[in-house]
């Protein structure tokens, strides 16, 4: 998988609101959080709030990578891990 810093124009956040990112490393916006943190039951606590931010900006660098064409063939994959499998045996 190649690493990318090149924008990715016209595309859509996870809450469907459109963003321009100038590198594949810009974290989510202020908006995403403000919108996941008002989602959060009454009872949530700070550590609820972060386990969210990590799972949503994951998701995010997710659905960058597979716009910028960084994924993996289910072949690719599979001789991945028999080679790691039997580099593990021998």
């Amino acid at each position: 998988m190649k690493e990318s810093n090149t924008a990715v124009a016209g595309t859509q956040n996870i809450y469907g609101a459109n963003y321009e990112r100038e590198s594949m490393n810009e974290a989510i916006t202020k908006a995403d959080i403000l919108k996941a943190v008002e989602e959060l039951p009454e009872n949530a606590t700070l550590e609820d709030a972060i386990e969210r931010m990590v799972f949503l900006h994951k998701i995010q660098r997710g659905l960058q990578q597979v716009e910028a064409g960084e994924t993996f063939s289910l072949e690719e994959i599979e001789t991945y891990f028999k080679q790691r499998r039997a580099n593990q045996l021998g």
